[in-house]
């Protein structure tokens, strides 16, 4: 900013004579702002930490189950002189290590992952199925059952996200979901083994987890708010 040679007085750079004492003041031209940050801009190195983590202890794991498979392949073949118990082990240990690579959280989207893990287990109960030389139960009861999880972790997704309020509401969905999952595997397994619907131990479940499940939904939406306060107080939630 320039000044007045004669009072002294701060003027801005288009003023040509002083406010104060009517001085004429030369022209002097604008200097250019630097616009220069005090304190470096922060950035949270936190989560580029724990990816490196997750990569090395993704490694490791890698090498620990490739090392067990190349042992049980070599241990199969210098007993029987060819593959026959080691395939079931094969397979479980390479599904084992997709199921990983989606659980490290390699691919951030959720359903690309949830898509990925269904796909896995479909083709992992296939082949545990058919290394006998027939398909028996994959049709009958795997497909059903992974449908059955896939769309059920889907609905809970979806409820997750759409529910603003979440608390004890959400534990509540998941309890109604386990409680339906269970009578769903056991009738598919009844029709398979049967050939009819015959219900027993996932009744049980369910006369377990839905009481439970309308009580988490009761405190969460028809508990009055002050009793939910002093609930969550003494429990130091």
């Amino acid at each position: 900013m320039p000044y007045c040679s004669k009072c002294g007085v701060e003027v801005d750079y288009n003023i040509r004579k002083c406010p104060l004492c009517d001085f004429s003041i030369p022209e002097i031209e604008e200097e250019e702002k630097k616009d220069t940050d005090r304190f470096p801009t922060p950035q949270n190195t936190y989560p580029r930490k724990v990816k490196k983590r997750k990569r090395k202890v993704f490694i490791i794991i890698s090498v620990i189950l490739l090392s067990l498979l190349g042992v049980m392949i070599f241990q199969n073949i210098s007993t029987l002189g060819r593959l026959t118990w080691s395939k079931y082990s094969t397979i479980s240990i390479i599904a084992s290590w997709i199921y990983l690579f989606f659980l490290f959280g390699f691919i951030p989207k959720f359903r690309v992952s949830l898509i990925g893990i269904s796909i896995n287990t479909i083709i992992l109960l296939y082949f545990l199925d058919i290394l006998d030389g027939k398909l028996e139960w994959f049709i009958s009861i795997g497909l059903p059952c992974v449908f059955m999880c896939t769309v059920a972790t889907i609905i809970n997704a979806y409820l997750f996200k759409k529910t603003r309020k979440k608390g004890l509401n959400i534990v509540s969905y998941i309890l109604l979901a386990i409680a339906f999952y269970c009578i769903g595997i056991e009738a598919f397994i009844s029709l398979y083994t049967k050939e009819f619907v015959e219900l027993y131990w996932s009744i049980i479940v369910s006369i377990i987890l839905i009481p439970l499940s309308l009580l988490f939904l009761y405190l969460h939406y028809g508990l009055p708010e002050k009793y939910k306060t002093k609930l969550k107080r003494k429990f130091h939630i």
